[in-house]
Protein backbone atom coordinates (compact mmCIF):
# COMPACT_ATOMS: atom_id res chain seq x y z
CA UNK A 1 0.00 0.00 0.00
CA UNK A 2 1.34 3.90 -0.86
CA UNK A 3 -0.10 6.77 0.39
CA UNK A 4 0.13 10.29 -0.40
CA UNK A 5 0.44 12.83 2.21
CA UNK A 6 -1.45 15.86 2.07
CA UNK A 7 0.20 18.12 4.95
CA UNK A 8 3.36 17.33 7.41
CA UNK A 9 2.99 18.98 11.00
CA UNK A 10 6.81 19.15 12.28
CA UNK A 11 7.30 19.66 15.95
CA UNK A 12 7.75 23.34 16.56
CA UNK A 13 11.01 22.38 19.40
CA UNK A 14 12.14 19.92 17.09
CA UNK A 15 16.31 19.54 17.57
CA UNK A 16 18.20 18.39 14.93
CA UNK A 17 21.29 18.06 16.87
CA UNK A 18 19.95 16.57 19.72
CA UNK A 19 17.06 15.02 17.76
CA UNK A 20 14.43 16.31 21.27
CA UNK A 21 11.27 16.29 19.80
CA UNK A 22 11.41 14.14 16.98
CA UNK A 23 7.77 14.06 16.53
CA UNK A 24 5.58 15.23 13.64
CA UNK A 25 2.02 14.52 12.37
CA UNK A 26 1.24 13.10 8.55
CA UNK A 27 -2.33 14.45 7.00
CA UNK A 28 -3.26 12.27 4.32
CA UNK A 29 -5.84 13.33 1.95
CA UNK A 30 -8.77 10.67 2.57
CA UNK A 31 -9.09 8.10 5.81
CA UNK A 32 -7.48 4.72 5.15
CA UNK A 33 -10.12 2.14 4.81
CA UNK A 34 -8.26 -1.17 4.58
CA UNK A 35 -8.12 -5.13 6.62
CA UNK A 36 -4.40 -4.25 6.90
CA UNK A 37 -4.59 -1.35 8.86
CA UNK A 38 -4.99 -1.05 12.46
CA UNK A 39 -5.54 1.27 15.21
CA UNK A 40 -3.84 1.68 18.65
CA UNK A 41 -4.82 4.10 21.17
CA UNK A 42 -3.07 7.38 21.94
CA UNK A 43 -1.74 7.29 25.55
CA UNK A 44 -4.42 8.88 27.52
CA UNK A 45 -2.68 8.68 31.29
CA UNK A 46 0.79 8.19 32.26
CA UNK A 47 1.95 4.92 31.43
CA UNK A 48 2.13 3.67 34.79
CA UNK A 49 -1.10 4.43 35.38
CA UNK A 50 -1.79 2.17 32.03
CA UNK A 51 0.15 -0.56 31.38
CA UNK A 52 0.25 -4.17 33.96
CA UNK A 53 3.30 -5.03 35.96
CA UNK A 54 6.81 -3.79 36.20
CA UNK A 55 8.42 -1.99 33.50
CA UNK A 56 11.48 -4.25 33.86
CA UNK A 57 9.35 -7.32 32.72
CA UNK A 58 6.73 -5.24 30.04
CA UNK A 59 7.18 -6.57 26.91
CA UNK A 60 5.76 -3.90 23.84
CA UNK A 61 6.26 -4.16 19.77
CA UNK A 62 7.39 -2.49 17.40
CA UNK A 63 6.74 -2.43 13.57
CA UNK A 64 8.77 -1.22 10.24
CA UNK A 65 9.76 -1.93 6.97
CA UNK A 66 13.46 -0.77 7.79
CA UNK A 67 17.03 -3.03 7.66
CA UNK A 68 16.47 -6.48 8.80
CA UNK A 69 20.55 -5.50 9.76
CA UNK A 70 22.76 -3.14 10.00
CA UNK A 71 24.65 -4.77 6.63
CA UNK A 72 21.54 -4.91 4.08
CA UNK A 73 21.55 -1.58 1.66
CA UNK A 74 17.69 -0.72 2.15
CA UNK A 75 14.12 -1.96 3.80
CA UNK A 76 12.41 -5.01 3.01
CA UNK A 77 8.95 -5.00 1.41
CA UNK A 78 7.61 -7.02 4.50
CA UNK A 79 6.61 -5.22 7.73
CA UNK A 80 8.51 -6.45 10.69
CA UNK A 81 7.57 -7.05 14.45
CA UNK A 82 9.55 -7.75 17.30
CA UNK A 83 8.91 -7.95 20.91
CA UNK A 84 10.77 -5.41 23.07
CA UNK A 85 11.38 -4.24 26.89
CA UNK A 86 11.04 -0.81 27.88
CA UNK A 87 14.44 -0.02 29.14
CA UNK A 88 15.36 1.43 32.90
CA UNK A 89 16.21 5.19 32.12
CA UNK A 90 19.26 4.66 34.54
CA UNK A 91 20.28 1.69 32.43
CA UNK A 92 19.84 3.80 29.18
CA UNK A 93 21.99 6.90 30.08
CA UNK A 94 24.82 4.50 30.81
CA UNK A 95 24.45 2.89 27.64
CA UNK A 96 24.46 6.71 25.80
CA UNK A 97 26.46 8.74 28.14
CA UNK A 98 27.99 9.98 24.99
CA UNK A 99 24.50 11.58 24.09
CA UNK A 100 21.82 13.39 25.92
CA UNK A 101 18.90 11.30 26.46
CA UNK A 102 16.17 13.80 27.52
CA UNK A 103 12.77 13.51 29.39
CA UNK A 104 11.38 13.06 26.01
CA UNK A 105 12.92 10.13 25.05
CA UNK A 106 13.55 6.20 26.44
CA UNK A 107 15.24 3.39 25.27
CA UNK A 108 13.45 0.05 24.17
CA UNK A 109 15.60 -3.33 23.12
CA UNK A 110 16.81 -6.55 24.06
CA UNK A 111 19.69 -6.41 26.71
CA UNK A 112 21.33 -9.31 24.38
CA UNK A 113 20.61 -6.98 21.55
CA UNK A 114 18.56 -9.59 19.67
CA UNK A 115 16.18 -7.35 18.81
CA UNK A 116 15.78 -3.76 17.50
CA UNK A 117 15.01 -1.64 15.26
CA UNK A 118 16.80 -0.51 12.72
CA UNK A 119 17.90 2.24 9.95
CA UNK A 120 14.17 2.93 7.70
CA UNK A 121 12.19 2.11 11.10
CA UNK A 122 12.22 6.00 12.01
CA UNK A 123 8.77 7.07 12.00
CA UNK A 124 7.31 3.67 13.23
CA UNK A 125 5.57 3.24 16.03
CA UNK A 126 6.56 1.25 19.50
CA UNK A 127 2.80 -0.08 20.98
CA UNK A 128 2.33 -1.31 24.57
CA UNK A 129 -0.59 -3.41 25.78
CA UNK A 130 -2.42 -1.25 28.93
CA UNK A 131 -3.70 -3.45 31.56
CA UNK A 132 -7.50 -3.06 30.40
CA UNK A 133 -6.19 -4.89 27.22
CA UNK A 134 -5.77 -1.87 24.67
CA UNK A 135 -3.19 -1.75 22.91
CA UNK A 136 -1.30 2.08 22.99
CA UNK A 137 1.40 4.03 21.23
CA UNK A 138 4.11 4.53 23.84
CA UNK A 139 6.98 5.82 21.48
CA UNK A 140 7.83 6.72 18.00
CA UNK A 141 11.47 4.89 17.09
CA UNK A 142 13.80 7.75 16.68
CA UNK A 143 17.65 6.43 16.34
CA UNK A 144 20.08 4.35 18.09
CA UNK A 145 23.57 3.15 17.47
CA UNK A 146 23.66 0.45 14.97
CA UNK A 147 20.91 -2.60 15.15
CA UNK A 148 21.08 -5.05 17.72
CA UNK A 149 23.91 -4.18 19.41
CA UNK A 150 24.59 -5.71 22.36
CA UNK A 151 24.49 -2.86 25.41
CA UNK A 152 22.93 -0.67 23.22
CA UNK A 153 19.07 0.25 22.55
CA UNK A 154 16.85 2.01 20.22
CA UNK A 155 16.12 5.71 21.14
CA UNK A 156 12.41 6.54 21.31
CA UNK A 157 10.50 9.56 21.47
CA UNK A 158 7.83 9.40 24.51
CA UNK A 159 4.32 10.08 22.96
CA UNK A 160 2.39 10.88 26.34
CA UNK A 161 4.79 14.21 26.35
CA UNK A 162 3.30 15.19 23.22
CA UNK A 163 -0.14 14.47 23.87
CA UNK A 164 -1.52 18.11 24.00
CA UNK A 165 0.26 19.44 21.04
CA UNK A 166 -1.08 15.82 19.25
CA UNK A 167 -4.88 17.32 19.77
CA UNK A 168 -4.18 20.74 19.47
CA UNK A 169 -2.97 20.48 15.98
CA UNK A 170 -5.40 18.06 14.58
CA UNK A 171 -7.88 20.09 16.25
CA UNK A 172 -6.50 23.33 14.13
CA UNK A 173 -5.82 21.30 10.78
CA UNK A 174 -8.85 19.38 10.63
Amino acid sequence: MEFKIRDSFLHPSYDPETVDSDIALLRLPTAIESDNVGYACLPSVPYGQRISGNLDNLMCAITGWGKANINHHKGTNVLHEAQISIIPDRECHRAYSEYHITKNMFCGGTRGGTRDSCAGDSGGPLVCKASDGKWFVYGITSFGEGCGRRGKFGIYTKLANYISWVHQTVDRYN
